[in-house]
């Protein structure tokens, strides 16, 4: 009786022998007991109800919460969740064409060209005296002293010790941004690296026939003049991260997979004719990669303070196809 009395309290049904006068205060607070001990039955619209207050209770403490962030009362704050920057339209047309006037970015096409100017230069003078180098070594008594048997073991020396500090030379040169920057600093480090490549270059040709020097020499100012004809016509931009991304993958694979065919198949000269043309494939390629960061504006270039970096990656990848082209045309003589 009194469990189905509660019930119709808790509905909102009319029940009159609860709001009659015989029941009393004791039995008026005995229902009252059993009420709350009772399940509590809610329909639909009374869920529906406290939930439609609970969200606008809620919207009004973030309401509070923004304006006091902002500093703001009575504002409309919007929704400060936004997407990922990556998936930002904007951000992207921000960098492809609005780029700031600062020290990162080229202030105008005269600024560029100086830079390309610069470049071009002292790659051009750096190549120059690897060339005298390697001439000094055709004088003949130079040449009989490293021929003879008992001045190898000083050949294999001064080779060794100038790759090492070579290699030490170039990873510092890349790796700091403050040496290669600084007057002073930057041309000893582009002195030094160049000294090192003319020497190994030097070394290098000893053991290779003399008459393919000027051939090798024509050849890489050929490969250099259409690359960068090639950079100029070509208006994709191949530094994205997904297009260096792919030739990366590319370059390791076929690299990996002709080492594993050399050494497997050593003596083949058809497999290793075709591993010297992979290799000048892949360094024309970098190489094309590098001259467009340097001439054209792209979305990633070399900022205008690294005229060293710039200068010492174009003129390694020249020495680097120097060499390749080198050991290619010997084996065929």
């Amino acid at each position: 009786m009194l469990q189905d009395e509660a019930r119709a309290i808790e509905h909102g049904l009319p029940n009159k022998k609860f709001s009659s006068e015989k029941f009393s205060n004791v039995d008026k607070d005995k229902l009252l007991v059993k009420n709350s001990c009772l399940p509590k039955y809610e329909s639909q619209s009374t869920i529906v109800g406290k939930s439609k207050i609970n969200d606008k209770l809620s919207s009004k403490t973030n309401r509070r919460e923004n304006d006091k962030f902002n500093g703001k009362q009575n504002y409309p704050v919007k929704c400060t969740r936004s997407l990922p920057s990556i998936l930002d339209i904007s951000s992207l047309n921000e960098n492809l064409n609005a780029k700031i006037n600062n020290e990162y970015y080229f202030k105008n096409n005269f600024a560029r060209e100086k830079f390309i100017l610069n470049v071009l230069k002292v790659v051009i003078s750096m190549l120059t005296i690897i060339l005298t180098i390697i001439a000094l070594t055709y004088i003949p008594f130079i040449r009989q002293w490293f021929y003879n048997q008992e001045n190898r073991k000083y050949f294999f020396a001064a080779l060794c010790g100038i790759f090492i500090l070579w290699a030490v030379i170039y990873v510092f040169t890349i790796f700091l941004k403050t040496p290669r920057r600084k007057y002073p600093c930057n041309m000893i480090l582009v002195l030094l690296n160049t000294l090192c490549i003319g020497f190994l270059s030097a070394l290098f040709t000893l053991y290779f026939e003399s008459h393919l020097i000027p051939l090798i020499v024509l050849g890489i100012m050929l490969i250099v003049i259409v690359i960068g004809l090639l950079v100029k016509c070509w208006s994709i931009d191949v530094t994205r991260k997904g297009v260096l991304w792919n030739f990366t993958i590319l370059s390791s694979l076929t690299s990996i997979l002709l080492i594993i065919l050399n050494l497997l198949f050593n003596g083949m000269s058809w497999l290793q004719n075709i591993i010297l043309f992979a290799a000048i494939l892949l360094l024309s390629m970098y190489l094309f990669v590098e001259l467009k960061l340097i001439l054209n504006d792209v979305r990633n270039e070399i900022k205008p303070g690294e005229n060293v970096f710039a200068t010492i990656i174009l003129f390694t990848d020249i020495i680097h196809i120097f060499m390749i082209i080198m050991v290619f045309l010997n084996r065929k003589h």
